[in-house]
């Protein structure tokens, strides 16, 4: 199995599936997350962090639109979804404070997640979201019962990837380290998981040099 971006991550949940789970032989993840919680924190914190360390981090803008639109669509009011719709995605609209206190608690969580926190603010913040919201983003987490994957797993990921943090597959890798499961390769030619970034010739060639032993292991796991 394999998968890009959020689809490198749905791949890894279904390979946990105990229907499957002992067929499956290899993942190949690319540029996916580990924690969709974690990625949240750090796209409306604008933070990358791992081993106890944090930077300033600008996600793109199609990681904010998802991640606002994720978090609005998961509020149960039909009109306080429509209201944080138009704020934060169609920008069309500007609450005041008066709106604001209107809202109900979870509203107000969204609302304050969207209008821009540090990460141990986001983190709190998620933490406090309503089961039915934290049950979906634990449902689409590899995190998630991790311990029941059997098969290996070949990463791949842009070490400036602004669509998903690096340290997502730096999480998995080292959540599987123990078990010796874990193919980890990190680069700096892709744009997300397309070979576009303008880089010089000798870290070119040396990119290149990367991803040919990465594939190598691929095809070794397909013989």
């Amino acid at each position: 199995m394999g998968g890009f971006c959020v689809g490198a991550s749905s791949a890894t949940v279904a390979a946990h599936d105990s229907r499957i789970r002992e067929q499956v032989k290899f993942v190949n993840f690319f540029g996916g997350y580990y924690d969709a919680r974690d990625l949240l924190a750090s796209v409306v914190s604008s933070t990358r962090f791992g081993d106890g360390t944090e930077e300033p981090w600008e996600p793109d803008k199609l990681s904010i639109e998802v991640v606002n639109t994720h978090l609005v669509e998961g509020l149960s009011d039909l009109s306080e979804r429509d209201l944080l719709f138009r704020a934060f995605v169609a920008r069309d609209a500007i609450l005041d404070h008066a709106v604001f206190a209107a809202l109900s608690s979870d509203a107000r969580i969204v609302f304050e997640l969207l209008s821009g926190v540090d990460l141990t603010r986001a983190t709190e913040l998620i933490n406090a979201l309503s089961p039915r919201a934290l049950d979906v983003l634990d449902t689409i987490s590899p995190e998630t019962n991790i311990d029941q994957l059997e098969a290996r797993v070949l990463l791949m990921h842009d070490r400036e990837d602004q669509l998903v943090s690096s340290e997502e597959s730096r999480r998995l890798a080292a959540a599987l380290a123990d078990s010796n499961r874990a193919y980890h390769t990190e680069f700096s030619l892709f744009q997300h998981v397309d070979p576009t970034r303008s880089v010089s010739l000798p870290i070119y060639v040396k990119e290149l040099l990367k991803l040919y032993l990465h594939m190598y292991h691929v095809l070794k796991e397909l013989s």
